[in-house]
């Protein structure tokens, strides 16, 4: 008996499954982070920051070259140590320019990770909440190679995201 109430729940519940419309939405991520104000302002403070590097490495050759023509207007009346002594210290100056430079490019890629992650995890707060709100199955990256065919039955969700973001 209880196997046939068993079987006739299941037989009333798979016509309203089959009935329940399956949504499945898109959007392309690479659009809202062109247009969000973080990611404006994190790209302007990433874009001062870089000029304040480039000041700083113009000012530091800068500092090379006039030593560089220190040595070479001294050069005819300097001793085999002091050429020595000067070529060693233009040598160690290119070497902090360069370090200068490689450690400079490394922290902006790392400053610049570190403020992307809280705007990327804004992003898919607001997708996840879309999707539970608006009763999406799926909801797929367009522009990020996740999804091979969009069928026409997809919805695009990009106003959802936009309204939910208040953009």
């Amino acid at each position: 008996m209880r196997y046939l109430f068993t079987l006739l729940a299941l037989l009333v519940m798979i016509p309203m499954m089959q009935a329940q419309e399956l949504k499945f939405g898109h959007f392309n991520s690479a659009a809202f982070m062109e247009q969000m104000p973080e990611i404006k302002q994190l790209q302007a403070d990433m874009d001062k920051r870089q000029s304040e590097v480039e000041t700083q490495v113009a000012n530091l050759r800068e500092l090379g070259e006039k030593k560089m023509q220190e040595f070479q207007a001294k050069q005819a009346s300097m001793t085999d140590d002091e050429k020595k002594a000067a070529f060693t210290e233009l040598q160690e100056l290119d070497q902090r320019v360069q370090s200068f430079v490689s450690t400079s490019q490394q922290d902006l890629q790392r400053q610049m990770q570190e403020r992307m992650l809280p705007i990327q995890q804004k992003l898919l707060r607001v997708v996840q909440e879309v999707g539970v709100e608006n009763n999406f199955l799926y909801i797929l990256e367009s522009e990020a190679g996740l999804a091979v065919h969009i069928s026409d039955k997809s919805v695009d969700v990009t106003p959802l995201i936009k309204a939910k973001l208040g953009m």
